[in-house]
C-alpha cells in the first residue's frame, strides 16, 4: 500500500511538473506572440507609404502638366489689375514700356556655368536686374536681364544691351519667393 502511494505521488509530481512545463510554454508563447505583434506594423506602414507615393506622383504629374500648359500657351497682355498676377504664375505676358537703366541692380557674385567648360573655367560675374516701367500704368517690374561678366558690369561697356526707348517684351510671370524662417522682416520705417 505504501509503495502504491509513493508511485501515485511520484506520478502526481510528474504530472504536475508536466503541467507546469506546459503552462510555462504557453505563457512564453503568448508573450513571444505579443513581442512579434509589432512586426505587423511594417507591412501596414509600407502600404501606407506606397499609397502616399502614388498620390504624390499623381499630384506631381498634374503639376507638371499645368506648368507645361502655362509655359507653352500664347502670351497674353499684361493685366492692368495686379491682383490677377497671383493666378498667372509661369504664364507668358506681353509688356510694353521702357527700361530704367539708372536703377539697375546687380546680384553678385554669380558664376556662369557653360556647357562644355570644365569646372576650372568658371567666370565670375553678376545677374543684371533692371526695372521696367510699363506704358500706361507706370508700374515698375523687375526684369532679370541675364548674366554679365564682372568686366562688363559698367553699363557703358555693354551699350548694346542698354535698350533705349519703348520696347515690347514677352516674359514669364514669377512671384516673389517666400521669406525663410530665419530672415528678418524689413523695417521700412528705418529705411525711410
Amino acid at each position: 500500500y505504501v509503495e502504491m502511494a509513493s508511485r501515485f505521488l511520484r506520478f502526481r509530481g510528474f504530472k504536475s511538473s508536466i503541467l507546469a512545463r506546459v503552462r510555462a510554454a504557453s505563457e512564453s508563447a503568448s508573450q513571444s506572440d505579443k513581442k512579434h505583434l509589432w512586426l505587423l506594423t511594417i507591412p501596414v506602414a509600407t502600404f501606407g507609404l506606397g499609397t502616399w507615393q502614388i498620390f504624390r506622383l499623381r499630384w506631381k504629374l498634374d503639376l507638371k502638366m499645368d506648368l507645361e500648359k502655362r509655359t507653352t500657351a500664347p502670351p497674353v497682355p499684361f493685366p492692368t489689375n495686379l491682383s490677377e498676377l497671383s493666378n498667372m504664375e509661369y504664364s507668358r505676358v506681353i509688356l510694353h514700356g521702357t527700361f530704367d537703366h539708372t536703377m539697375e541692380l546687380y546680384l553678385q557674385p554669380r558664376i556662369l556655368l557653360s556647357e562644355g567648360k570644365s569646372a576650372g573655367a568658371r567666370e565670375p560675374g553678376a545677374q543684371v536686374i533692371t526695372p521696367f516701367v510699363c506704358k500706361g500704368t507706370g508700374e515698375r517690374i523687375l526684369v532679370n536681364r541675364g548674366w554679365v561678366p564682372k568686366s562688363k558690369l559698367n553699363p557703358s561697356l555693354r551699350s548694346e544691351g542698354q535698350l533705349q526707348g519703348e520696347v515690347s517684351l514677352t516674359a514669364f510671370v514669377r512671384s516673389a519667393e517666400n521669406r525663410g524662417t530665419f530672415i528678418p522682416k524689413h523695417a521700412r520705417a528705418k529705411l525711410l
